[in-house]
């Protein structure tokens, strides 16, 4: 097997398209794996462009399924996935775009959810509870407005 430090642009390209087709990832992601095995700038260019035009990239496919994985199983509100993809290298209006396709419902019966899960286990008097579930929810990521909503309706 190559060392990574000795890639040619083949077999890097031939990584790269390995590494895109075991999950879905963004081009910051793979930009910074080919940096890490000292693959020149150039070459990284052009990988990533023959990748995005054979599919293996695609930063909106990318957003739009780490937005739906990360809500449904990981129970992030919209602030968390936003500052997530913002660290991903995301563009701001692809992650927008991605944000947008939450379903209202869903998203506030997620939240429901997990606050009901949460309100099992948190003692103290009403109000008490109330903020210690206000807190919860904000870190992970739901809205302020959005939770006060929930809670109000909780009552």
């Amino acid at each position: 097997m190559v060392s990574p430090q000795s890639f040619s642009e083949k077999e890097a390209y031939d990584f790269a398209a390995r590494y895109c087709s075991g999950q879905e990832r963004c081009k910051a992601e793979v930009v910074q794996k080919l940096k890490s095995f000292d693959v020149s700038e150039d070459i990284i260019n052009q990988i990533i462009e023959k990748l995005c035009q054979e599919k293996y990239l695609d930063d909106k496919r990318f957003a739009k399924a780490f937005v739906h994985d990360k809500l449904r199983f990981n129970k992030w509100g919209r602030i968390k996935l936003s500052m997530a993809l913002r660290q991903k290298g995301v563009e701001e209006s692809v992650a927008n775009a991605a944000l947008k396709e939450i379903d209202q419902n869903e998203y506030l019966d997620i939240l429901k959810e997990e606050l009901d899960k949460k309100a099992k286990f948190v003692k103290g008097a009403n109000k008490e509870v109330t903020k210690k579930l206000f807190q919860f929810a904000l870190s992970r990521g739901f809205e302020s407005y959005v939770i006060q909503d929930v809670l109000s309706m909780e009552d």
